[in-house]
């Protein structure tokens, strides 16, 4: 890929734009903030080297490694990917934050462009409220694979989370009522990776 070899220092992983093909209308209630989840990314018009991966990142639909880097970092991580029925989700994320902790830039480009199919059962809000939770478990997955607390650790942490969920209202009040209001399903979904990390922690993502 010419990117590899044009860009210096040379980056450890190379993406870009994942455009979405929808089966189905775009619901009203999903914000540009969730179609992440859908594997869909659309960063910037200039290609740049991603600063902060857990702001911006790069999806398995389109990524390119060199194959003595992916060796070197121990390749993808067992348990933080599809299993069952586990929407687990985290493998490509981890992967580059290995690059990057081995001194390696992740590169997003937006002309390295590939459609991705949006099946019209992924636009339905039980999808998401799924989705999102997952998402949470996927952290706490990562979190268990890249830190290894002990379980006392994990309880604490598990214990400081759910904590910080309880003490805001808004929060509780969006896990629970129902809404078509894209803010509002929004903040439901990002309260759900909060519920999912502390079920992750608890072991959530081994079951």
């Amino acid at each position: 890929m010419e990117v590899f070899e044009t860009v210096r220092p040379r980056p450890g992983c190379v993406g870009g734009r994942v455009d979405p093909l929808w089966e189905a209308s775009r619901p009203e209630w999903l914000s540009d903030e969730l179609v992440t989840g859908l594997t869909v990314i659309d960063w910037s018009d200039t290609p740049h080297v991603l600063q902060d991966i857990s702001q911006e990142w790069l999806v398995g639909a389109n990524i390119a490694i060199p194959v003595d880097l992916l060796e070197s970092v121990g390749g993808f991580a067992p348990g933080l990917d599809r299993a069952g029925k586990k929407l687990l989700s985290g493998g490509d994320v981890f992967l580059q934050k290995q690059i990057a902790s081995s001194g390696y830039s992740c590169y997003y480009h937006p002309e390295i462009a590939v459609s991705h199919l949006v099946p019209e059962l992924r636009l339905r809000k039980p999808w998401f409220i799924r989705r999102y939770y997952w998402q949470g478990v996927s952290d706490a997955a990562m979190q268990i694979v890249q830190e290894r607390p002990s379980k006392f650790e994990r309880l604490r942490i598990a214990a400081s989370k759910a904590a910080s969920l309880l003490r805001s209202p808004d929060d509780l009040v969006s896990l629970i009522l129902p809404t078509n209001d894209p803010h509002r399903f929004t903040r439901k979904c990002f309260a759900l990776i909060a519920v999912g990390h502390v079920f992750g922690l608890l072991g959530a993502a081994r079951r």
